[in-house]
């Protein structure tokens, strides 16, 4: 699997199909990404492609089977977020994300815990 887990937003949306599946032949693929994304079958097939180049997936026979798991992207996006959008400092990073006011007490505890448990 490549260290390099930047993927494209659709390319996310592909995976999270992948991942929510799994095990999958090609073709429940296929009908997936149509059903929550209308998606044609030729950008299905793109994606299978770019996602296999990308180390991310492998197929064999008609299976698609992933390669990274859904947590081991999560980490690489929020280091990447982190580094790029908020010069590497993760305090930033959540003073920024508390401001919106989105924060439940019960998310503001499970992130104290998470804090102490470090």
């Amino acid at each position: 699997m490549k260290k390099d887990l930047k993927i494209s937003e659709g390319e996310h949306k592909f995976m999270n199909v992948v991942w929510d599946i799994t095990p999958c032949k090609s073709k429940a693929l296929i009908e997936e990404c149509s059903k929550r994304y209308a998606w044609n079958k030729s950008t299905t097939y793109t994606q299978i492609r770019r996602m296999t180049e990308q180390g991310l997936i492998t197929t064999k026979d008609t299976n698609v089977i992933p390669l990274a798991s859904r947590e081991e992207v999560r980490l690489f996006d929020s280091k990447y977020v982190i580094e790029n959008r908020f010069g590497g400092s993760l305090p930033a990073f959540i003073s920024a994300f508390a401001k919106t006011g989105k924060l439940s007490t019960d998310e503001i505890a499970e992130i104290k815990k998470l804090i102490n448990s470090i």
